[in-house]
């Protein structure tokens, strides 16, 4: 019986597991930096590049008309950064979920005027293994010329690259302390979006799994009882 509680432990655990994930690979150029001790020959006109991903399953709260729908991710949303000029990676957030302080996706549907023309933030703050602020990320897209207005609250139904966003702000900082400025600070003007890529689980594999769960179950009645228990 054990056997058969693995396999559908291994079932369920694959159901779960599976997300929607979209995968925005984004660029721009760095307006401002800021450095406390930092000696990385990071400039102003440097290249910088990192990814934005998020998955479109996420279920906003029901919110009063006009306000903000707030998404809680599971993971990161913004890492891989990258000096693009200069060739450095920058620090990103570790995988160790105990250390992401603060992961956040924010849809303003531009229906409220008092919250301005409407736009999609996202951020991802992490810390050290004691707790201590270390890193944190924002990516802010917005619009100053137009209301941008979005339908829908549904995130699968978001293509961000085909909002007219004409303010595109990344900004990064390292290092940070709640007494000093931090090691480095940068904010980067972001290009416009490219089309993003997916990583959905094809339908297909999770099929195949979980007919190979139950049919390792069967297997296991047949030899333990001798009976006659159809193949799934």
């Amino acid at each position: 019986m054990r056997l058969i509680a693995l396999a559908l432990v291994l079932a369920t655990g694959a159901i779960e597991a599976r997300a929607d994930l979209v995968t925005y690979n984004m660029a721009g150029t760095i307006v401002s930096v800021s450095s406390n001790t930092s000696s990385l020959p990071i400039h102003v006109g440097d290249r910088f590049a990192w990814t934005l991903q998020y998955d479109r399953s996420l279920q906003a709260p029901r919110n009063l008309p006009g306000e903000p729908f707030e998404y809680t991710p599971r993971s990161a949303t913004l890492f891989n950064f990258v000096d693009q000029t200069e060739k450095i990676s920058l620090p990103s957030p570790p995988s160790n979920p105990k250390t992401l302080t603060g992961l956040g996706l924010v849809l303003n549907p531009g229906t409220n005027p008092k919250l301005g023309n409407g736009g999609f933030t996202s951020y991802t703050l992490w810390s050290d293994s004691r707790g201590n602020p270390l890193g944190s990320a924002m990516l802010s897209l917005a619009s100053s010329a137009h209301r941008l207005e979005f339908p829908t609250s549904n995130l699968a139904d978001l293509q961000l690259n085909s909002v007219p966003f004409d303010d595109r702000l990344l900004n990064y900082a390292y290092g940070m302390h709640p007494l000093t400025l931090p090691v480095l600070g940068i904010y980067v003007q972001a290009d416009p979006l490219s089309s993003p890529t997916s990583s959905t689980p094809e339908p297909g594999s999770l099929t195949l799994f979980l007919l190979g769960a139950l049919g390792m179950s069967a297997r296991y009645l047949r030899a333990r009882f001798g009976q006659s228990v159809p193949a799934p």
